[in-house]
């Protein structure tokens, strides 16, 4: 507004430029577009109980109890053809007897645990054949659970949150461009005046997300100005970047259009000889607190 009325002859800074702010003044060529992304919270750390939930999460419950029963079978089967020691032992005991042997003898624990017997050895093939199917199953399985679980989140993307209806803290100068891309995203949106109103909504449960671009969301994870001020270095640790870029605004300076052409050849050149670059890296992202990024 300031440039419009010719009050200035430029604004020096970070200015996204929308169609809002392009109807009142010139801007200079965008120096780079500014990314955006949805961040939510992810479903935290999980307790003892769950953990140990995951390690039978791989199979179903119907499939353990048919591994327990193979399980019963090849034990009773090793008692029947006389490979347990006493063979006149009772014959629940002897087929645990008979179940650890055929495990011991699968993970090549000694020639005494040899079958003695056509039947135990056809019973320890076929034994040690679904042992290593089933493990090489179950490590494959419980390598993808545990992998998801670290990203389990409520909200996959964008559009997810519009259809569940989940509340988004974004900035305000983005509405035009954000409802012009996403016209069924107006009943989720909380609008803010800059980043840090936005983390303190999400925190006190005002909103579920919020839009944040790289800069910023490289600030959160590394505590840095306003995003460190409660002092609890994991305090950002239980949020997370998802889905695809949301949106992508240019950033430029509104000037006067009779210095238009001067400034903008600057930034050109600028950009164009790495000079913008080497500004950029004079000021690298901070380093991230959370522990997931080790």
């Amino acid at each position: 507004r300031d440039v419009a009325l010719h009050r200035v002859d430029f604004c020096a800074g970070v200015f996204y430029e929308t169609p809002e702010r392009r109807s009142m003044a010139t801007f200079t060529p965008a120096y780079f577009p500014d990314l955006f992304s949805l961040v939510v919270f992810t479903k935290g750390k999980l307790g003892p109980l769950e953990m140990l939930g995951k390690v039978f999460a791989p199979f179903a419950p119907i499939l353990w109890l048919v591994i327990g029963g193979l399980a019963f079978g090849v034990g009773f089967a090793m008692w029947f053809f006389g490979e347990v020691e006493d063979a006149h032992e009772h014959p629940v005991r002897g087929t645990m007897i008979g179940m650890r042997q055929a495990a011991m003898k699968f993970l090549g624990q000694g020639r005494e645990h040899d079958a003695k017997t056509k039947g135990g050895q056809i019973v320890l093939l076929g034994f040690s054949f679904m042992c290593m199917l089933g493990a090489a199953s179950y490590t494959a399985n419980l390598s993808s659970f545990l992998l998801m679980s670290n990203l389990d989140v409520g909200i996959k993307d964008i559009f997810a949150a519009i259809d569940q209806k989940k509340k988004v803290c974004a900035l305000e100068p983005l509405k035009g461009i954000m409802l012009g891309r996403y016209p069924r995203a107006d009943e989720i949106m909380i609008w803010v005046g800059w980043f840090d109103e936005a983390m303190r909504k999400m925190d006190a449960g005002e909103c579920e997300g919020m839009l944040l671009n790289e800069n910023e969301e490289s600030r959160m994870f590394g505590n840095a100005g306003y995003w460190g001020e409660t002092g609890n270095e994991e305090q950002h640790c239980s949020k997370q970047k998802v889905g695809d870029i949301v949106m992508s605004v240019p950033l430029g300076f509104p000037i006067r259009r009779e210095i238009e052409q001067a400034i903008g050849y600057l930034m050109v050149e600028a950009q164009a000889n790495g000079a913008l670059e080497e500004i950029l890296a004079k000021y690298p992202p901070p380093e991230p607190e959370c522990d997931f990024f080790d």
